[in-house]
């Protein structure tokens, strides 16, 4: 793991005087379009996601929810709670499923300030019934929820690497994609 420093002035980054400086952290990954990278166990992954997290500002408790097809499970997440979709390989399944986190998880931590990260592919490009970005206004008027976006740069050409520099910039790619979109 490399040291690294984050841009104060990105979107991402939570200013300590902020709300979402300390708040509870929410991170939804899909495991199937953002894979481990090679060399990396699940348990590296959720370190570089933690300590990017905490290079940005956000302290709070941090809870990784990683989404995989019940036919890809592999070994890496032996001890880790995953949550197991029957997609069969169906991309739409897993992003309704992001779809419904997205709504149960402010509900279960109502009244409590929220930052809910989604490690995705390319959204950008999902059917216009799963539209993740009508979503995000919604979350983004109460004031109280911080939507952090990481997918690749490139999603038709990469999938994002969760190594601590393919998640700066997929956080980048995201972030842009956020402020063009909302």
């Amino acid at each position: 793991m490399s040291d690294f420093d984050v841009d104060r002035n990105s979107p991402f980054y939570a200013d300590p005087k902020s709300l979402f400086s300390m708040a509870k952290t929410y991170v939804l990954w899909d495991v199937e379009d953002c894979p481990i990278p090679p060399g990396l166990s699940a348990s590296d992954v959720f370190i570089n996601i933690e300590t990017f997290l905490q290079k940005s500002g956000h302290y709070g408790s941090v809870s990784i929810m990683p989404c995989a097809d019940l036919d890809h499970l592999k070994d890496d997440f032996v001890g880790i709670p995953v949550s197991v979709i029957a997609s069969e390989g169906n991309r739409e399944i897993r992003l309704k499923r992001f779809l419904l986190d997205l709504f149960i998880l402010p509900i279960r931590e109502y009244h409590q300030p929220l930052n809910l990260m989604l490690i995705v592919g390319d959204i950008n490009s999902a059917r216009k019934d799963l539209d993740f970005f009508e979503v995000f206004r919604l979350l983004k008027s109460r004031s109280s929820y911080k939507i952090i976006l990481a997918q690749s740069p490139n999603p038709s050409e990469e999938k994002l690497s969760l190594t601590i520099d393919g998640l700066r910039e997929g956080l980048s790619a995201g972030q842009d994609l956020l402020s063009n979109k909302l």
